[in-house]
């Protein structure tokens, strides 16, 4: 009974910046917590979460959007892709008093010596769409701590960006922390905007969960005013809007 109400390593408070480099300079930082689990702990992690925590998780915020079974889907899919995934761990937001805000999570599939081989990094925009990049290497080699791997830009996310250009990936992950970069480079090679998810993992407990949450009650609903405050004060700085291009057919861009 203990090991089900204690999920090692499966709460990730983090810290999180994002700083615009183009056309202006801005940056801003705000703190918050996801979740960070194997997907093999999915029952056991709900059945913490449903023991009177604000928390939760939901199979239809991800993957086909359908609530089916996110382990075949995300087997699947590594699968066809030729990615070897002893182990698969999602970090992403948990929902809270039932609302959902995850501009991107991460599907870390992980060899048998615990080594990241492969990433699907699955991205929402403001519009109610999504899309994702599977990140690695050509060769499939193990993706290590200082690699950083492109990724042609195909969604469309930022009004202020348009879809063009590069992202650049770099992933650390281990028992004790969790660390993803993302940058954005724009046709000519430059710096457009750099990102930085960063935090230590901490066992799942439903008295973790209040902690955090007492801590930052308001999570969820403080980080989208905050992003939609910064854009509109971007837009205020008279930087001009990209037009929304139509997305991409295909759910997933290599």
């Amino acid at each position: 009974m203990a090991a089900d109400r204690n999920l090692a390593g499966a709460l990730l408070p983090v810290r999180v910046m994002h700083q615009r480099l183009q056309p202006k300079r801005r940056a801003f930082h705000y703190r918050g917590f996801q979740l960070c689990f194997e997907i093999g702990e999915l029952a056991q992690l709900q059945s913490i979460l449903r023991r009177w925590t604000p928390l939760a998780f939901r199979a239809a915020d991800h993957g086909q959007r359908s609530g089916a079974d996110l382990a075949t889907w995300i087997r699947s899919i590594f699968a066809t892709h030729q990615v070897v995934a002893e182990k698969i761990y999602l970090v992403t937001y948990p929902r809270l008093w039932g609302y959902a805000f995850k501009p991107v999570s991460f599907w870390m599939a992980l060899d048998g010596k615990g080594e990241i081989r492969a990433v699907l990094a699955e991205v929402n925009n403001t519009f109610g769409e999504h899309h994702s990049y599977l990140v690695r290497h050509p060769d499939g080699r193990v993706i290590a701590a200082d690699d950083w791997i492109t990724a042609e830009k195909a969604f469309y996310v930022s009004p202020f960006f348009a879809v063009d250009g590069q992202y650049r990936f770099r992933f650390r992950f281990d028992a004790a922390k969790v660390q993803v970069d993302i940058t954005h480079l724009d046709p000519q090679g430059r710096l457009r905007l750099a990102t930085q998810l960063a935090g230590k993992r901490r066992d799942l407990t439903i008295a973790s969960a209040w902690r955090v949450v007492l801590g930052n009650p308001l999570m969820t609903f403080v980080v989208t005013v905050g992003i939609h405050w910064e854009a509109l004060k971007t837009w205020r700085a008279g930087i001009r809007l990209q037009r929304k291009p139509v997305p991409p057919s295909e759910e997933i861009s290599l």
